[in-house]
């Protein structure tokens, strides 16, 4: 800040009016405030710089029409010393613009400066949130536990207390190259603006296992305002998904002789899932005659027959086998495609898949 010859020459005048009690003098309405707005972290305090200020003056806070407040309830004030004194502010949540009241100390005389000034809060990387409505994955030493969801389940994720007016996306953050920073990757269905409330975002169709971040962004306000604020909140929120279970599984071939092997194909199998078959034979109460398919029927495609309909086992927890299946030999890690060797049969077969993540 430089200091204007006018300013300084009226300021040096005034004091020695003061000084030889000759006519009354006030503030001066220009002493040089910021002409840039303040820009302070979310709960942090502002110093409010007032320049080359008056010797004579004390300088006070104002919001609106009233007086700030510090903590221990006196008001935010400062004594000039011909240098630049410094307004401390309270804690700061939200935007505010303040005004600064000048008073002589010796005649009470007072002015309003003709600046105010301007603060503007930044992003609060603390705020809490949470995965809805998903259960934890068992046994888990992470902590929060991760959340388990279905493959292509779509996740709600709560944040609390958002701030108003600042824009909130879903990210994941990849790894950057060459020594660059982390790049966020956003996987929200939309952006959310906060409004003091808690707010709700979502992911559709999650397929991979995420560590799931939030990206909080502010856009400036003025031309004086940096353009864009932006930064990851603290809270990391985990979510593991299940194995998908909509692949394609096709026997080659689908009818075999007495005796002969075969082969299962997986078609689009997952790079982070162990496949292994399980089988037993069919039993005369496994057959579904007459019945179509529907709730707990199967209809298994037969060469030029009709298909055959096969009532599917009763389905127990997603990690438990049906009773009575038996390995048909060790797991496979997913590769888009799988083949799997069946030994030679010598009856009906249901074989089961089981997909398996560590």
């Amino acid at each position: 800040m430089t200091l204007l010859p006018a300013y300084d020459l009226r300021r040096q005048r005034d004091r020695l009016l003061d000084l030889l009690a000759i006519g009354e003098t006030y503030p001066l309405q220009d002493t040089p405030l910021p002409t840039q707005t303040i820009l302070v972290g979310f709960g942090e305090l502002a110093h409010i710089p007032v320049y080359f200020s008056q010797l004579d003056v004390r300088y006070t806070l104002y919001f609106e029409e009233n007086p700030v407040t510090r903590q221990d309830g006196g008001s935010v004030v400062v004594s000039g010393n011909g240098e630049t004194v410094f307004l401390e502010t309270e804690a700061i949540a939200e935007d505010v613009t303040y005004t600064i009241w000048a008073t002589k100390i010796d005649s009470g005389r007072q002015s309003r400066l003709h600046q105010q000034v301007q603060i503007r809060v930044g992003l609060d990387t603390r705020l809490h949130a949470f995965i809805r409505d998903l259960p934890p994955l068992a046994d888990s030493l992470l902590m929060p536990p991760p959340a388990l969801a279905r493959f292509g389940q779509t996740v709600a994720v709560e944040l609390e207390a958002s701030q108003e007016g600042i824009d909130y996306d879903l990210v994941v953050l990849q790894p950057g190259t060459a020594g660059e920073p982390e790049l966020a990757q956003v996987i929200s269905r939309q952006t959310v603006r906060g409004n003091r409330q808690n707010i709700s975002l979502q992911i559709d169709d999650v397929t991979m296992d995420i560590d799931i971040r939030l990206r909080a962004t502010r856009s400036g306000a003025g031309a004086d305002a940096p353009d864009q604020l932006s930064a990851i909140l603290d809270v990391v929120l985990p979510l593991r998904v299940r194995a998908s279970q909509q692949l394609v599984v096709s026997a080659l071939p689908a009818v075999v002789d007495h005796e002969a092997p075969a082969q299962l194909r997986l078609a689009g199998a997952q790079a982070d899932v162990s496949y292994q078959l399980f089988a037993r034979p069919l039993l005369d109460a496994d057959y579904a005659y007459g019945q179509a398919a529907g709730a707990g029927v199967i209809q298994v495609p037969v060469p030029e027959a009709e298909p055959l309909p096969i009532y599917f086992p009763p389905a127990g927890p997603a990690w438990q086998l049906p009773a009575d299946f038996v390995s048909l030999g060790p797991a496979q890690t997913g590769q888009e495609s799988l083949d799997f060797d069946i030994p030679p049969l010598t009856r009906d077969t249901l074989v089961l898949v089981q997909a398996r993540k560590a």
